[in-house]
């Protein structure tokens, strides 16, 4: 492959994550709209079954292929169960608070995946990796404080759903890594894991308080279903071409774009003190993605 098409391939994958990271954008915004009236776990719930049912269609056409072998399933099902709680609190965070923030806070979960295999992995974290997690730390402490301004911080607010659902996430790529050490389960494979896994962590809660969606809702369930399984697929086509380090910078758009939608369609307060936490963490971020040459 020459040089020329191997930069147009980088760049044609760049646009799919960029476009990915707006679908991405979208999608959160799309809950928060949803969670309005309906429990956020019924929306998670949707959002799971509207995936299975994409890649369920795919299957039986033919078109992707869903083939785990017996020793990945306890991996799968780790990956489905952490990522699908993961979902689960970040929308139980968006419905509670600001869409952009939780984003935020969901996000960060490149410092928990470096703590992690550095942890149950052995992989190594370098000096400039912590730097890169203190820096990403204090922003979020910051965004935390600014989010809580004029009102009383918890340890067990929405906040912490954000960030708890980061750790999750991060359990997660954590679980993809582990699995690639062995023999790399196929992308279909892991999605339709990760749907059928979050549909099961959330479905009985969604019965348990279930409320009948309205027209203009079941519309908002399906765009926001649908938008999260194109930036799946816009993301799985990008990651081919794309180096680890560029992705996880480009993916921090999802974070920007949900911050300006919070903050222009939901009206949603940004402090000063949010701002410049914002801009730290996306930095730590970006940074310890850039320090990663893993892909996750």
């Amino acid at each position: 492959m020459s040089d020329q098409t191997t930069w147009r391939a980088g760049l044609r994958g760049a646009l799919l994550l960029t476009c990915s990271a707006i679908a991405f954008g979208a999608m959160v915004l799309l809950a928060k709209l949803s969670c309005v009236r309906l429990p956020p776990a019924e929306v998670a719930a949707f959002r799971f079954g509207i995936g299975l049912a994409v890649v369920g269609a795919l299957w039986a056409g033919r078109l992707v292929r869903v083939r785990p072998e017996r020793a990945q399933v306890p991996l799968l099902l780790l990956r489905g169960v952490s990522g699908g709680l993961a979902v689960l609190l970040l929308f139980v965070a968006i419905g509670r608070g600001h869409v952009g923030v939780a984003t935020l806070l969901n996000f960060t979960s490149p410092v928990f995946t470096a703590v992690f295999a550095w942890i149950f992995l052995r992989e190594r974290l370098s000096a400039w990796a912590v730097a890169a997690l203190v820096v990403a730390g204090a922003g979020v402490s910051l965004v935390w404080r600014g989010s809580t301004e004029g009102g009383h911080a918890s340890l067990l607010g929405w906040q912490s759903l954000g960030l708890a659902s980061a750790a999750l996430a991060g359990v997660a790529v954590t679980t993809i890594r582990a699995l690639r050490r062995y023999r790399a389960a196929g992308t279909w494979t892991v999605f339709a894991f990760f749907c059928a896994c979050g549909l099961a962590c959330t479905a009985p809660v969604a019965v348990n308080g279930f409320l009948s969606p309205t027209p203009v809702e079941w519309l908002l369930l399906l765009a926001m279903g649908l938008t999260a399984v194109i930036g799946q697929v816009l993301m799985t086509y990008a990651l081919a071409s794309v180096p680890a380090a560029l992705s996880g910078i480009i993916q921090q758009l999802t974070v920007v774009i949900a911050l300006l939608m919070g903050h222009l369609a939901l009206s949603e307060p940004l402090s000063l003190t949010s701002a410049v936490g914002t801009a730290l963490t996306i930095a730590g971020v970006i940074w310890a993605a850039w320090l990663s040459r893993e892909e996750a």
